[in-house]
């Protein structure tokens, strides 16, 4: 990372930023690219998405580790504060912890572009973007910041009608915003109005369920976080119908990054 950013940043980041490029053997890119903040959201979109998007991590994927580039770009200041994200750094640092995820620790992520035909983008781009904030959010406080006290979309639950939500299309976001609400709100209203929701559409049995069988896979301290993640795209995918053989995934080995399918 360019030592006059680096600078900047609290000694927690700082050291994160180190363990980080240590691992992946190039540094982290930050540029200033405030054209982001003006990107309209997908008309599909039916998870919630910081609007306007403040902050976004690239990676490009290249065939050696020394030839992966990682990429955080930022619209307006380093610092800047943002909805769930309400001190200094802290949405930076929720950045950085994806970048810690994939490098690190070799989590896989789930590719939304290359998903089989007749699986929508955004439905595998929310999965991907939901499945790690559940996690993410949760390790801010290792690092010095108070946990987002509510990282939800609160409009989602008076957007969409339930009668659509059989559709894998509908399904999918249901139900990885439910696990949100679960995990990173606070607010009693909002978890009661999204029970409610679920309920009406006949789901809330099967997100109990998926609550169930995810939970230790969420846990903090599992031991084997790439394993967990895999196990965890696999239950989320059987409750919301979603092929398991057109679930893309690319993972980092010791020699570079490789893409494949989920089975």
């Amino acid at each position: 990372m360019q030592s006059q950013i680096k600078q900047r940043l609290p000694g927690t980041l700082q050291g994160l930023v180190d363990e980080i490029e240590t691992a992946a053997g190039v540094e982290i890119e930050v540029t200033h690219a405030p054209e982001i903040a003006k990107a309209p959201l997908p008309a599909d979109s039916l998870v919630g998405t910081l609007a306007p998007a403040l902050f976004c991590a690239v990676t490009h994927i290249g065939p050696t580790l020394a030839d992966t580039r990682f990429t955080i770009k930022y619209a307006r200041d380093l610092a800047a504060t943002i909805r769930g994200y309400c001190e200094p750094y802290m949405a930076f640092c929720h950045e950085l912890l994806h970048l810690r995820r994939y490098v690190v620790l070799r989590v896989p992520s789930v590719m939304d572009r290359m998903s089989a035909p007749g699986i929508p983008e955004v439905v595998m781009h929310g999965l991907e973007d939901i499945l790690e904030h559940l996690v993410i959010d949760r390790q801010l406080k290792d690092y010095g910041f108070l946990v987002p006290a509510e990282d939800c979309d609160r409009r989602f639950w008076n957007q969409f009608s339930a009668n659509a939500a059989h559709t894998m299309h509908f399904k999918a976001p249901v139900l990885l915003e439910w696990l949100r609400t679960r995990y990173l709100s606070s607010n009693i209203g909002i978890q009661k109005r999204a029970d409610q929701f679920v309920e009406k559409c006949g789901l809330l049995g099967c997100a109990w369920r998926l609550l169930d069988e995810v939970r230790p896979l969420l846990d903090l301290a599992h031991p084997d976080p790439a394993d967990a993640k895999l196990r965890l795209v696999w239950h989320f995918c059987k409750a919301s119908e979603i092929p398991l053989q057109a679930v893309a995934i690319i993972s980092r080995r010791d020699d570079g990054y490789y893409q494949g399918r989920l089975v």
